[in-house]
């Protein structure tokens, strides 16, 4: 058997990379609708966890006092968060979410929910524990959207699960 030398000080020709196809639709959006809480917003969460607390107490139930203390703090850090913006882009590989790519591949289908009070993209997935994706439509029209990922998803409607009418009731 030969043994060759392989020289890594000498540089081969690298190509230019490909220039990214153009994204056949592009808008941004945040990731839920910002709108300011009032301050007495807070004292519903607040009274709610409360009165769990002195539940737990009273049943000697430290391990649910403890997870709803933690669950009160994580539920007021992402109530006061600042909604963040994305990019949303379809392109010939797939959808993308700022520079994540969800390939075609991997989607099963898409409906719009294009309602008064929502304006979302809803994106099946093949994922068993997330299978929805549900993306905000900002200002892209909706028609248009729908034109544009047919060649690619089938659009077939979606439920809108209870969880996620009460996230944006909310304004979570």
């Amino acid at each position: 058997m030969v043994n060759q030398v392989i020289n890594l000080k000498e540089r081969t020709e690298q190509k230019p990379a490909e220039p990214l196809p153009a994204a056949f639709l592009e808008w941004f959006a945040y990731d839920r609708e910002p709108r300011p809480k009032k301050e007495y917003w807070f004292l519903w969460p607040g009274a709610i966890a409360l009165i769990l607390m002195v539940f737990s107490i009273f049943a000697r139930s430290y391990f649910f006092l403890a997870f709803v203390l933690f669950a009160f703090i994580v539920f007021m850090f992402y109530a006061t968060r600042e909604p963040r913006k994305y990019r949303f882009a379809v392109k010939q590989e797939g959808f993308f979410i700022d520079e994540k790519l969800y390939p075609f591949s991997q989607l099963k289908s898409f409906w719009v929910f294009d309602t008064p009070r929502m304006k979302e993209l809803s994106l099946e997935t093949s994922k068993i524990l997330f299978p929805y994706l549900h993306i905000p439509l900002g200002s892209v029209n909706s028609a248009e959207l729908k034109e544009t990922l047919k060649p690619f998803l089938s659009e077939k409607e979606h439920p809108l699960f209870l969880t996620d009418q009460i996230v944006k009731r909310l304004g979570l």
